[in-house]
C-alpha cells in the first residue's frame, strides 16, 4: 500500500516562490520609502519659498545680432 500523497511538500518549491514575493515586498517598500523622502524634501523646499536649486554665475555667448 501507497502511503505517499498524490502531492508531497517535497515536491513543491517554496524558497524560490518565497525569495520572489520578499524581494518584491522589500523593493516596493523601499520605493515607497524614496517617494516618501521626495515628497519631505518638497514640503521643505517649497516652506523655503522654492530658492533655486543650482546657483553659479554665468555670461552670455552669444550676442543677440543675426549672422555676426
Amino acid at each position: 500500500m501507497n502511503t505517499t500523497p498524490p502531492f508531497s511538500s517535497a515536491d513543491a518549491k517554496p524558497l524560490p516562490l518565497a525569495a520572489y514575493w520578499l524581494d518584491a515586498l522589500w523593493r516596493a517598500a523601499e520605493t515607497a520609502e524614496t517617494l516618501r523622502q521626495r515628497a519631505a524634501n518638497m514640503a521643505e523646499h517649497e516652506a523655503a519659498g522654492m530658492p533655486p536649486l543650482l546657483h553659479f554665475e554665468s555670461e552670455p555667448v552669444a550676442t543677440t545680432g543675426c549672422c555676426g
